[in-house]
């Protein structure tokens, strides 16, 4: 079975997946640039052990995407599977353009979205792109109501999990506490102080001024730890600062390894973002059993999160119900084990173990139809 895949950048849980995959499948994958201008170095050191990478020549466009002149040229190859996932791009766009130009099936593929209104260019585009796609691969509910919203066929969405973990990455429920303890004395911590953590890249799409601006106005103690790399570094240092405190802390990005272990350090995972088409980062919390508080423009957060089950979701900027949100783990700790327990149980199905599974079934399904 050939199968092709068009994305934008390689990024270490796709290149994992890809290699997975590229042990089942002849697979080719297509990226449309080399990196990212704002991603970690550590993207620049991926290794593609079992699929053929490609990188064409490419213009670049904004952080991530670009227009790559030639792409028709890679599609008019002979591939059973054909799943272009970078849609919204210049290169997404004239991939589907050719797709549909020489007739041949293909599968548009999202981690997920939240779809817009209004009659902007760029809205008409997306449902010249997405309508009528023959397939789709959606990670979550909001990513076939995304589909739906831009003319899509319910009946040709395929749903697949989207994660970061091997099942092995989901912790046992009777480890954690243990962990937990040896970790805290590593790092100094007393096991009764709070623990938040967060994670992401320090740009201002996730917000993480909010968490700093609430997490000084807690006056319980605690520690906040952000972890994460980006160009607004030196202003979270400074309001810091300027708010005369120390328990917060603005932590250098780290491995898969060292930040599992902040994760199992932590009591409670935050991500204020503004708005996040998935966020993986959620998923690697709840592995860690961490009750999670994000946002209501966090689609992983609403695919995931019940309110009061294991989290709570707020509006972004709303740093009233934030600060009370956690003021609820502070009054009633036995929210934490009861959530621990409820996230490890919500989170076993989001493995890669299971995402191989289900495209492997799909490809197979496709494939059985055309005969």
């Amino acid at each position: 079975m050939k199968v092709l895949f068009l994305t934008n950048i390689p990024s270490p849980y796709l290149i994992e997946f890809f290699n997975l995959l590229g042990k089942e499948v002849d697979l080719t994958v297509i990226f449309e640039r080399k990196r990212a201008t704002d991603r970690h170095d550590s993207w620049n050191h991926l290794k593609f052990d079992h699929f053929k990478a490609v990188f064409p020549f490419s213009i670049p466009i904004g952080v991530e995407n670009a227009l790559c002149p030639t792409i028709g040229f890679y599609l008019k190859k002979k591939y059973d599977i054909v799943i272009i996932g970078t849609f919204s791009s210049p290169t997404g766009i004239l991939a589907v353009m050719q797709m549909k130009f020489i007739k041949r099936n293909y599968f548009l593929f999202s981690e997920g979205g939240i779809a817009k209104t209004g009659k902007s260019i760029k809205e008409w585009l997306k449902h010249k792109v997405i309508k009528n796609a023959p397939y789709y691969l959606s990670a979550c509910q909001f990513g076939d109501e995304y589909f739906v919203h831009y003319g899509a066929n319910p009946k040709n969405i395929y749903r697949i999990p989207f994660t970061t973990l091997y099942q092995k990455d989901i912790q046992n429920e009777e480890d954690i506490h243990l962990k937990k303890k040896l970790l805290r004395k590593k790092f100094n911590i007393d096991l009764k102080t709070m623990v938040i953590v967060a994670v992401g890249r320090y740009i201002p799409l996730k917000s993480f001024e909010t968490l700093i601006e609430v997490s000084s106005r807690i006056k319980h103690p605690h520690q906040t730890y952000i972890i994460g790399d980006g160009p607004l570094r030196s202003s979270y240092n400074e309001l810091i600062k300027n708010k005369e405190v120390s328990h917060i802390h603005i932590m250098n990005q780290m491995d898969k390894e060292q930040l599992k272990e902040y994760y199992l350090v932590a009591d409670l995972f935050i991500l204020p973002t503004l708005h996040e088409s998935w966020g993986l980062v959620v998923l690697e919390a709840m592995a860690c059993g961490l009750p999670v508080i994000t946002t209501k423009t966090c689609v992983a957060g609403l695919e995931l999160i019940e309110e009061g089950i294991n989290g709570y979701l707020f509006d972004p900027l709303d740093h009233e119900t934030l600060e009370t949100d956690i003021e609820k783990f502070i009054s009633n700790p036995d929210l934490l084990i009861q959530m621990q327990a409820n996230n490890l149980k919500k989170i076993t199905y989001q493995t890669f173990e299971n995402m191989l599974s289900v495209h492997m079934k799909i490809f197979n399904q496709y494939l059985e139809k055309k005969k």
